[in-house]
């Protein structure tokens, strides 16, 4: 794959090829991970052409194929004469969204409770699993091993719907007591004295609402140091532009047309400042 993307980046310099209107700064062309693999550029067919020919040399090369029936062209401002001609030159479906990229949806929109529905199925089919009669010391490491897990691999990526967030820790509340959707259990105590330090008190739980604020927090640390990381830089060259300070990044992060999860993490910037006074 690392041949691949110097085949991309040497086909990038070519006169008639032109980048994605959001990758132009950044100079980018694809992303890979593992044998997955998204290339961006321009919707016309001048571009489409010069990826596609990048691809048949890569396979010449190297001997390996896409996959048509596993790939999808995503397209949006071009006309329908346009989208039908790129899905001719290309052999590839038409995708689209939300899709699912490394077990998370992917969406041009803010997430919804619809989004999430798989994190809550896969939580609540892993309590199913564990329905037999287990002490309290038991459904609190599978709490905190397996169901953590599951929604640390979630909120660490994306700011989850309050909806979600609450009914996640409903659903860990009620299995740590040992109620069921049939039989009820008072909780013996309040939950949010349970999601606190043991040296306090609690039992440890890291609530699934507070850690994902936590878990924005250090994509907050990553944009206000500017690390060398391609997301950083193309946040900040996109939204952020030449601001300096985490100031000016929530400034950039609140205007309307940035993105849901911009406006997200700026909204939880705001929250870090209110406790931290």
């Amino acid at each position: 794959m690392v041949y691949l993307s110097r085949v991309l980046g040497k086909m990038s310099d070519l006169p008639d090829f032109r980048y994605h209107p959001m990758c132009k700064e950044t100079k980018l062309t694809n992303l890979v991970f593992a044998d997955d693999l998204m290339i961006f550029c321009k919707g016309n067919l001048k571009s489409i052409a010069r990826v596609m020919e990048a691809l048949h040399h890569f396979s010449d090369v190297i001997g390996l194929e896409a996959n048509i029936d596993k790939s999808s062209m995503f397209v949006a401002g071009v006309d329908e004469v346009t989208r039908q001609n790129m899905l001719k030159i290309t052999g590839f479906t038409l995708g689209m969204f939300p899709i699912r990229y490394l077990g998370l949806p992917l969406t041009s929109r803010k997430w919804n409770k619809i989004d999430c529905k798989q994190l809550v199925d896969k939580i609540t089919s892993k309590i199913t699993a564990y329905t037999r009669q287990l002490s309290y010391a038991r459904r609190l490491q599978i709490i905190m091993a397996v169901l953590f897990s599951i929604y640390n691999f979630w909120s660490a990526v994306f700011i989850l719907p309050q909806s979600v967030v609450k009914l996640v820790d409903k659903k860990s509340r009620d299995f740590l007591w040992g109620a069921t959707e049939d039989k009820k259990k008072v909780n013996l105590v309040a939950w949010e004295r349970v999601c606190i330090p043991k040296q306090y008190g609690g039992l440890n739980i890291k609530s699934c609402c507070k850690w994902n604020i936590a878990a924005v927090g250090k994509l907050l640390w990553q944009l206000a140091r500017k690390k060398d990381t391609l997301w950083v830089k193309w946040v900040n060259s996109i939204y952020i532009k030449d601001k300096e300070g985490i100031k000016e990044i929530n400034t950039g992060c609140q205007k309307q047309e940035n993105t849901p999860c911009l406006r997200a993490i700026s909204i939880c910037w705001d929250l870090y400042l209110r406790q931290g006074k």
